[in-house]
């Protein structure tokens, strides 16, 4: 009887907030304030309690309310989500909705679909930033976590029509506005550097959030709400990894590698339970402090994943660090980007080798292919900022010290006939090539997410050994 109790309870919670959604009009311009401040309230509250059954003390109170402004919708910081009352907005930015969307009816759609529906759950996410990571700079990356929260979120709450909708309006809508960005600037730069002004100008800032919206939506690699939201909370913790540290905090750093190394073992064995392969994972690494003048590396024979601290880098190879990032605090910030986390996957994809009995011949294909593994597992991990960051430092640094190869031969020749030359001696030649190796791999837009990256490489190798 206590159980058939528990059922129903379970039953009514769930229909409940299933009916929060289902019985209101979000999504749709309103005529009634009244119930406009209503269903928000409801979706707040929804919202709140996906958060909290993944992470039941995250501190997270916010009340929303109508306050019709120029920025039509908004997170105030504190507590507080402002939405817009149709009838309200202020008459420039209807005609602007009007002409991007070709008629005053379908502006008043878009109105509905985006600032009555898609972005309350979008001020929502850089609420839940704010919850997690205190003050937060407003710029491209701020904007980027908002749009992915939402996304997953009403895709959860099975509003997949409507995201479908809003789709196909920014793709029509994006054709309209004029690109803002000036030549020689990334979308990403621009907007970090001028948001503020970008805000106050609706072409520029529509411009700006409509992209987004079109590539979160378009990127199949990204897991469930739950998923990302549970990645996020746990990979931002004070001791992870991605952020230098100084020598008399190797302790933490050690302990968040070891974190990491754990967590990509989990991983690797979902995908082998998930589709029933019948493999058994060496131990795990584990992770150690060794100088070594290739910084990070994986040796097998100790069952180890040794780094280098910063402070015990060789003069030499600090020199080119230097050189490549183009100051000393670029220089720590890359250290702490690569090292002490972009490095710690790759170094895993050589021990997922090992799995498969793969013997370990340090070459361009063996280096490629644990640079794919890198950069798909730290995205399923919710790292696209950090992967980004450790990309476009990369660009910058093959500008600032680039590839020395006098006779012009194949990269990957030169790399396998020099390779261990340019480890002990020749850093800058073996950044260079892996370097260049991470730039291709992100921009691969065929790649698939890690899982099913992994289940093909498994079933390769599987046939292969066969």
């Amino acid at each position: 009887m206590i159980i058939m109790k528990n059922i129903l309870l379970i039953l009514v919670i769930f229909c409940s907030e299933n009916l929060l959604i289902a019985q209101n009009q979000i999504f749709k311009t309103y005529q009634d304030k009244v119930a406009l401040q209503k269903d928000a309230e409801n979706l707040v509250e929804l919202f709140t309690n996906d958060l909290k059954k993944i992470e039941p003390t995250i501190s997270f109170d916010i009340k929303s309310r109508i306050n019709t402004t120029p920025y039509l919708i908004y997170y105030d910081g504190k507590n507080e989500v402002s939405l817009p009352y149709w009838e309200e907005v202020i008459p420039p930015l209807k005609q602007f909705l009007t002409q991007v969307s070709g008629s005053k009816e379908k502006g008043k759609e878009v109105f509905g679909l985006f600032f009555n529906g898609f972005y309350i759950p979008h001020e929502l996410g850089h609420a839940l930033e704010h919850a997690k990571a205190g003050d937060v700079e407003n710029g491209y990356e701020s904007e980027y976590f908002a749009n992915t929260i939402a996304i997953l979120w009403w895709r959860k709450q099975g509003k997949e029509k409507e995201l479908k909708k809003c789709y196909e309006y920014t793709k029509e809508i994006i054709k309209k506005l004029p690109n803002p960005i000036p030549e020689g600037q990334t979308m990403e730069q621009y907007f970090s550097e001028n948001y503020r002004a970008a805000t106050q100008d609706p072409a520029v800032y529509g411009f700006f959030q409509f992209t987004q919206f079109i590539k979160v939506y378009e990127d199949k690699t990204l897991p469930d709400f739950d998923t990302f939201v549970s990645n996020y909370l746990q990979s931002n913790s004070k001791n992870g990894v991605f952020k230098f540290y100084e020598a008399k905090d190797s302790t933490q750093l050690l302990s968040a590698m070891e974190t990491t190394i754990s967590q990509f073992k989990n991983d690797v064995e979902f995908v082998l339970q998930k589709n029933k392969i019948d493999k058994k994972l060496l131990p795990q690494p584990k992770a150690a402090n060794m100088p070594f003048p290739g910084i990070i590396a994986l040796w097998p024979d100790k069952n180890m994943l040794s780094v280098t601290l910063w402070e015990q880098v060789a003069p030499p190879v600090k020199q080119y660090l230097l050189l490549f990032a183009g100051n000393e605090d670029k220089a720590k910030e890359l250290y702490g980007l690569l090292f002490y986390g972009y490095c710690i996957a790759h170094e895993l994809g050589h021990w997922l080798d090992l799995n498969f009995d793969v013997k370990i011949s340090n070459d361009y294909n063996e280096e490629y292919f644990a640079n794919q593994v890198a950069v798909l597992w730290w995205k399923k991990q919710g790292k696209e900022k950090e992967v980004k960051q450790v990309y476009e430092m990369m660009k910058q640094g093959l500008i600032n010290v680039p590839l020395v190869n006098p006779e012009n031969k194949d990269v990957k020749k030169y790399l396998n006939e020099n390779y261990w030359e340019f480890v002990k001696m020749n850093p800058g030649n073996y950044n260079a090539i892996q370097s260049m190796q991470v730039i291709e791999i992100y921009e691969d837009k065929t790649l698939p997410d890690f899982d099913t990256f992994i289940l093909n490489y498994m079933n390769q190798m599987t046939k292969t050994k066969n």
